[in-house]
């Protein structure tokens, strides 16, 4: 056995430090300083240059929802006019606040969206550091720590992110941030490192109010440190808890200002809670590590073995280190995602048949991201042979309960949305392309319409086993993983930006408005809601249509009554009767978001209807094609 494979985990930690510590030593690995410097080097660039790849070409928000309400909360924040009738749950604002001064540069939207898209590779690049300092403690050195860091951040599951103006990346910054954070207290519980850990909580949590629960796992963790640690984990226990208090606040205050209400997330998990049932969680569970195995070529199941068998020793001896938290993050963040998606609506009985809720990654992918580098990193410096030998089990176990089982259920032809499964992206053209019965079960093999139940998982397997056989030569296996990494997310670019022209289809109002009118803050333009059948897009659209003519205050006109003396122009549906009834009339447009454009009475109509532009009024407005 060569040097680099004599620590084994667990193993005992030296009896100096004062709390527990991990069992890897520092080591030079196999492979000259230069080598790992050129990796390192080159790993970071690739980061860098496959993100900007990803977002290269997109203008326009593909989600009204989390995209665009964080979008319009970042314009208010930076002084701009926006609705005030914004739909949706609501977010907390971490990523509005750190978008927010792209708007005192810009008031087009398509601009200010690319470049907050651009800020987001600059909190992707800068989550490498306190990746790399975690992955550091398991007896890494500086250049192959960033390497591993690199890959981990370069794999589709967290670059794919790039191309969506989300909070994300974000939420995984501070989650990195916090798992490291938990290491330094661990090893000194002073009152600052308790201050820092709580404070890169509260972060965490002002970024998405699904984070709450990690919090609440803080919490926990310090609990059960006090024996050890009595005064410092009670001043770090009400650190955390102020952090929560002043991270919710700040949180539902700017909720309140843009969409008069406070945030309303936990209520709709608690009732999917109720609703679930626990036959629907465990397939729910399948799906979800099915998914996780994909987005991290196995390496998920080596972190999750090594964090397992290292809480475990933790809790022999009493005293709880940085790992006990990261497992105790881990295990309620994966809840709250099996809670969200067990449901029989989501995965059954409901309109939308959707794949990804079977195989949803996006909850569970910021914590992942520790676990996935974490498991990199103990196969490059060396762990014992149970442990490989248990994560290649676990993945090939995952492998044969998708294929044999989840494939009698889950719809493989379903609708996939990239940001949710950024991970399987890859495999994304051996998906079918025609559906079936939804309650009939297709045994996969290679060729038929099933086959990515059996080529994906076969492709992890001899990815995980060829880096294990290479592992004497690390070096290699991070360059050749740094490949796969890159090429995975190269392969689902294409993925993604075919949902962005899908669904990123707003942006065609302003070319449409902008001649007629001159956008601008004294500009009204009307929204009738309430008009007609939208096909269920009248609050998505409503979103998407706001943020597409702002500064121009968009205001719902749910009757003619509504309308304003200086409102020139109503985004309405086919047949508008209100607006009929005063003498509207509609412009010769395609539909966006099951809306058109109407002109109300005056010089700009009459300039229309010279132009010909105007829909006969004999002709009425019939549907739009």
């Amino acid at each position: 056995m060569s040097s680099h494979e004599t620590t084994e985990a667990p193993g005992p930690s030296s009896p100096s430090r004062p709390s527990p510590t991990l069992p890897w030593e520092k080591a030079a690995l196999p492979g000259s300083e230069r080598t790992w410097r050129l990796l390192a080097w080159t790993s970071v660039a690739l980061c860098l240059l496959v993100n900007v790849y990803v977002l290269w070409g997109t203008t326009w928000p593909a989600f009204p929802y989390d995209e665009v309400t964080l979008l319009q909360m970042a314009r208010m924040l930076a002084g701009e006019s926006v609705p005030d009738m914004i739909r949706g749950a609501g977010y907390y604002p971490g990523w509005a606040v750190l978008i927010a001064p792209v708007w005192w540069f810009t008031s087009d939207p398509s601009t200010g969206y690319q470049a907050s898209l651009w800020v987001g590779v600059v909190v992707s690049l800068l989550t490498i550091w306190p990746l790399a300092r975690i992955v550091g403690r398991f007896g890494l050195g500086a250049a192959p720590a960033v390497v591993v860091a690199s890959i981990a951040m370069t794999l589709p599951a967290r670059a794919v992110q790039a191309d969506f103006s989300m909070s994300e990346r974000l939420v995984t910054l501070f989650m990195v941030v916090a798992v490291l954070a938990a290491f330094r207290v661990t090893e000194r519980p002073t009152v600052v490192r308790h201050a820092l850990f709580a404070g890169s909580l509260g972060l965490l949590l002002f970024s998405h109010v699904r984070m709450t629960v990690v919090l609440i796992a803080a919490g926990v963790w310090l609990l059960m440190r006090i024996p050890r640690h009595p005064l410092q984990s009670l001043g770090g226990l009400a650190m955390v808890a102020l952090s929560y208090v002043l991270a919710n606040f700040a949180g539902n205050a700017l909720n309140e200002a843009l969409l008069g209400r406070s945030v309303s997330r936990g209520d709709a998990l608690l009732e999917r809670i109720g609703d679930s049932r626990w036959q629907l969680f465990m397939r729910t569970a399948m799906g979800q590590s099915w998914y996780q195995s994909l987005a991290s070529y196995g390496l998920v199941a080596i972190g999750l073995v090594v964090v397992v068998a290292l809480v475990w020793r933790e809790l022999r001896r009493w005293d709880f280190g940085a790992v006990t938290f990261l497992f105790g993050g881990a295990l309620v963040v994966v809840f709250i995602s099996l809670a969200q998606w067990s449901n029989d609506f989501w995965l059954y009985v409901g309109p939308w048949v959707r794949l990804d809720a079977w195989v949803y990654g996006r909850y569970i992918d910021p914590i992942a991201t520790v676990v996935v580098a974490i498991g990199l990193a103990v196969l490059l410096r060396g762990v014992s042979r149970a442990v490989l030998i248990w994560a290649v089990g676990l993945n090939v176990v995952i492998g044969v309960v998708g294929a044999g089982y989840l494939t009698r259920e889950v719809p493989t032809w379903g609708y996939v949305t990239p940001a949710h499964v950024p991970g399987i992206l890859p495999w994304w053209r051996l998906l079918p392309t025609e559906p079936w019965p939804r309650d009939v079960g297709i045994v996969p093999t290679l060729l038929n319409e099933n086959r990515i139940w059996i080529i994906a998982p076969l492709c992890v397997v001899l990815v995980l086993v060829a880096a294990i056989v290479l592992r004497r030569r690390p070096a290699l296996v991070a360059g050749g993983l740094v490949v796969l990494a890159v090429g995975g997310t190269l392969l689902s670019t294409e993925r993604s930006q075919l949902f962005h022209e899908a669904e990123g289809r707003s942006v065609d109002i302003r070319p449409i408005v902008e001649p007629l009118v001159e956008l601008g803050p004294d500009e009204p333009i009307g929204y009738a809601r309430a008009c007609g059948p939208r096909a269920g897009l009248e609050s998505s659209g409503q979103n998407y249509l706001g943020f597409a003519v702002a500064p121009s205050p968009l205001l719902q006109v749910d009757t003619g009554a509504d309308v304003t003396p200086d409102m020139q122009l109503v985004l309405a549906c086919d047949r508008w009767g209100p607006g009929e009834d005063l003498g509207a009339r509609r412009l010769d447009t395609d539909s966006v978001y099951a809306s058109h454009v109407w002109i109300m009475p005056g010089p700009l109509q009459d300039e229309m209807a010279s132009q010909g532009r105007l829909l006969p009024v004999a002709e009425g407005t019939p549907p739009a094609p």
